[in-house]
């Protein structure tokens, strides 16, 4: 026996209902609750609920659906009631915080200057070329050192191990990594200073002689003393009683010096 088959126009209303019920049926998945800062909350789907409001898939509004808010604070003690999503790393979020009044002030960090030194500050007052840290701190320090090396003085050939900021004037010489150990300065070129006044002899640098000497590049020795020697006379001391031989500048005041050239009989 033959089985009768429904018309084609009835399969076709049939498909077609079926493929309108597939297309504009929503999806559970895409829909739930949209949640604003304000801690208000609105039925919606991932497509219409914008930023800053923060969407909670597949649930509908409740005292429980939308993630706390609180305060965003930036480095500069600015503030914005935000999800905690919305709060980037360098700021610093607090839950069930209003911005009213603000409770953020500005953050305090390390500043390092260029010589290594480090202290507490605002970024407003950690300015360039120093750098700021947020919530870094100086305990210990953690601020690189300054670049170390050789400061050379072309007047006394001494070498200081220092940064370039410590290695300052004309006479200085700065070289970036050279230790001074052995010591890599060019040395000034040495001589006999004589002091006049007691004709006295050392040797050694220019810039080592100091007021009343004199000195010499062509010395190259004090043995022998090579320096004039002042002249000898008679010092009596100031009650007049005693008298000695010597150069006038070992007779000082209340001494009294004399041309002699004995003192017997005595000058005094």
């Amino acid at each position: 026996m033959a089985i009768a088959r429904p018309p084609c126009s009835f399969l076709a209303a049939i498909a077609v209902i079926l493929v309108a019920f597939v297309f504009a049926a929503p999806s559970h998945a895409q829909t739930g609750a949209c949640c604003a800062p304000d801690n208000t909350c609105a039925a919606g789907d991932a497509g219409t609920c914008a930023f800053p409001s923060f969407f909670v898939q597949g649930v509908a509004c409740s005292a429980t659906s939308c993630p706390a808010t609180g305060t965003c604070c930036t480095s500069l003690g600015g503030c914005v009631v935000d999800f905690q999503v919305y709060c980037s790393a360098s700021n610093v979020w607090t839950g069930g915080r209003t911005c009213s009044p603000n409770p953020c002030g500005p953050a305090t960090g390390s500043c390092c200057t260029l010589t290594g030194a480090c202290f507490i500050a605002t970024q407003a007052n950690c300015t360039a070329p120093n750098v700021w840290t947020n919530n870094g701190n100086c305990t210990p320090n953690i601020c690189p050192g300054p670049p170390q090396g050789s400061c050379c003085n072309s007047v006394t050939g001494v070498c200081t191990q220092t940064a370039q900021t410590g290695c300052t004037g004309a006479a200085n010489t700065w070289t970036l990594n050279r230790p001074c150990l052995p010591n890599p300065c060019p040395q000034p070129p040495m001589g006999t200073c004589c002091i006049a006044q007691t004709g006295v002899c050392s040797f050694g640098v220019v810039s080592a002689c100091g007021t009343g000497g004199i000195w010499n590049s062509m010395g190259t020795s004090c043995t022998p003393n090579p320096c004039p020697q002042p002249a000898i006379g008679t010092c009596c001391n100031g009650a007049g009683t005693t008298c000695t031989m010597g150069a006038q500048a070992a007779c000082a005041v209340p001494n009294v010096w004399g041309a002699n050239p004995s003192c017997t009989p005595s000058p005094c």
